[in-house]
């Protein structure tokens, strides 16, 4: 039998059932969760409108002075009000530059939360006051790269070729310090990949894309005493391309 619970065979020796041979397979499991039933599929929708929803509503709430925390708790409440599950709100590596939002700085949103056990992962560009012209010009070298992903997110390309075209563009818009972004299956997980016992949690197969896959192309970049712009969106694979699960424009969040 194949399982991905290491608690089985024990809990089947208990019950007197200690003929029965368990392997652990997560990495299985993820396989055949690759592609998703339509019914997933309309989870991993409200999951993803559920998830943008409360995004959004913490880039609103920035003021002044406001703490990550706060936001955060903007975003779990949100979250919550509709019948979802946050799991966290991040604004990239090391927190916020000065602990707290300051006027001008660049912050980036990204946002994981859950809806009936399935998630919504989504990320997006913001301010508070006025973006400078370097933090413009990054955002739009982001948004050219999530203009390349999407002639890739189609059935036949494998991750490290999306991955590969992205990076390469937005670099080719004057975004030298960007790296790769990182393709990601999304389902009951995080990262809904399959994961070969022993290995690091980021390490997966080099996936080829399917029809009814769901995927994210996750573009973060934070650099410190600087601060961070990221664009992060869910697609569902289909028979010559992809269809986005979200629904808000990709445009830079100004509040003031």
């Amino acid at each position: 039998m194949a399982t991905d619970e290491p608690r089985l065979a024990g809990w089947l020796a208990a019950c007197g059932l200690d003929r029965i041979s368990c392997h652990y397979r997560v990495d299985l499991f993820n396989e055949l969760r690759l592609i998703k039933t339509p019914d997933e599929i309309d989870l991993l929708k409200k999951a993803a409108r559920c998830n943008e929803t409360a995004l959004l509503a913490a880039t609103d709430a920035m003021v002044e002075h406001i703490t990550w925390k706060e936001l955060e708790n903007v975003y779990m409440i949100s979250m919550a009000g509709q019948g979802g599950r946050g799991v966290y709100l991040n604004c990239g590596v090391g927190e916020l530059p000065g602990g707290h939002i300051r006027r001008d700085e660049p912050v980036m949103f990204d946002a994981l939360g859950q809806f009936e056990h399935y998630h919504g992962d989504f990320g997006r560009c913001a301010v508070l006051g006025e973006p400078t012209t370097e933090h413009r010009q990054r955002h739009r070298a982001i948004c050219t790269g999530w203009e390349v992903a999407q002639e890739y997110l189609k059935p036949g390309i494998r991750y490290s070729e999306l991955s590969a075209a992205v990076g390469k563009a937005v670099r080719r818009e004057g975004f030298s310090g960007f790296r790769y972004p990182v393709v990601h299956s999304l389902g009951l997980e995080h990262t809904d990949d399959p994961k070969p016992a022993g290995v690091q949690p980021q390490d997966k197969p080099d996936q080829v894309l399917q029809k009814d896959m769901v995927v994210n192309v996750d573009m973060p970049h934070t650099e410190i005493g600087w601060g961070s712009v990221h664009m992060e969106d869910t697609v569902v694979i289909t028979n010559n391309g992809c269809q986005r699960l979200a629904s808000a424009d990709s445009s830079l969040r100004i509040i003031d």
